[in-house]
């Protein structure tokens, strides 16, 4: 593949905004065309972002002279559907999360990429967080003996108007799907094990979304979890990773923190690592590891697998039995 890695962005809200900023941090990375359903927003965005090319369809984004890779960051129920169309054309995918709405989406978007071996990853840009990794690595090392308990919370009060798409059902509104997947996947990579319990109760909004959701895990290891994603109050969003003989403490927001404490058991800290980030959002290090991907010719990555994705959209459907939560994109024998 050339030096210089061609991005395309499908669908142009308030992520793309903040992917486009940070992709102009990437040596080697060039934005070259977007696409909306509306042109004259694919037009203003590319105009803004220096894109050479603008679409005002979906589909249209696949004729663009050249293209690398793109970047899906249209409204969930949408993931799946673009994630194949464009990796049946033979063009790399990095999806925004979740990955589909539920596990047999999923699964369709992984036969597509292995069918024309062509990469996807999942946005799940956590994974590739300085400060995920190292508080990952302290655990590795054994520095906090054993790994016991994960808590981590996200919540922000979100304007309950029904046509946002945060409590709009259509548009796959809901805290667990947009929030909740971050304590989820927190505890899915810390734990290193598959679930063997799991229960879940929920607030659900008028809308017949979940408001909040709050998950209680035992993974197969004997690790347990805490989780809680609200829309109904702005939480702390921290997490700590209890250990035997110490714990980790991830500041707010946890997902995306800038820094890292290793603590002792009385709670004395031991040692703190910092990853500033000064004019940009955190979306480099994903976007980094798409681009080692590419130019290495795989069709997943090793951070990041087709695996981590499905276990992870199959934890979210285990939770929406739990409380009950269905979506039109789901067949008739999820709930």
């Amino acid at each position: 593949m050339a030096n210089v890695i061609h991005w395309g962005i499908l669908g142009l809200g308030k992520i793309a905004r903040k992917f486009a900023h940070d992709l102009r941090h990437i040596p080697g990375a060039q934005l070259t065309a977007v696409a909306s359903t509306d042109l004259a927003r694919a037009k203003a965005f590319a105009a803004e972002w220096g894109a050479g090319e603008a679409f005002g369809q979906y589909e249209d984004l696949a004729l663009a002279q050249s293209l690398d890779v793109v970047y899906i960051a249209t409204p969930h129920p949408l993931h799946a559907q673009w994630a194949r169309f464009f990796l049946e054309k033979g063009i790399p995918v990095l999806c925004e999360k979740p990955l589909g709405m539920n596990a047999q989406e999923v699964q369709t978007i992984i036969q597509s990429s292995q069918v024309t071996q062509t990469f996807f990853m999942e946005a799940m840009w956590s994974r590739f967080m300085p400060s995920l990794l190292q508080a990952n690595q302290w655990i590795q090392e054994g520095r906090i003996g054993v790994l016991r308990h994960i808590r981590a919370d996200f919540g922000y009060q979100a304007p309950q108007q029904p046509d946002r798409r945060a409590f709009n059902k259509s548009l796959g509104g809901g805290s667990l799907l947009d929030i909740g997947i971050y304590p989820l996947f927190l505890g899915q990579w810390m734990a290193g094990a598959p679930v063997a319990e799991l229960q879940a109760i929920a607030q659900f909004s008028e809308t017949g979304v979940d408001a909040a959701t709050d998950i209680s895990v035992r993974y197969q290891n004997g690790v347990t979890g805490s989780y809680n994603a609200t829309f109904l109050a702005n939480t702390r969003s921290e997490g700590v990773l209890y250990g035997s003989d110490g714990y980790i403490f991830l500041p707010t927001r946890f997902h995306d923190c800038q820094e890292v404490t290793l603590y002792s058991s009385d709670h004395t800290p031991l040692e703190t690592k910092s990853f500033p980030r000064q004019d940009f959002f955190g979306y480099t290090y994903e976007i980094e590891a798409v681009h080692a991907a590419l130019q290495a010719g795989w069709v997943e990555h090793p951070d990041m697998t087709h695996g981590d994705s499905l276990a992870l959209s199959q934890l979210l459907d285990l939770v929406r039995h739990r409380i009950g939560l269905s979506y039109p994109s789901d067949d008739s024998s999820f709930s």
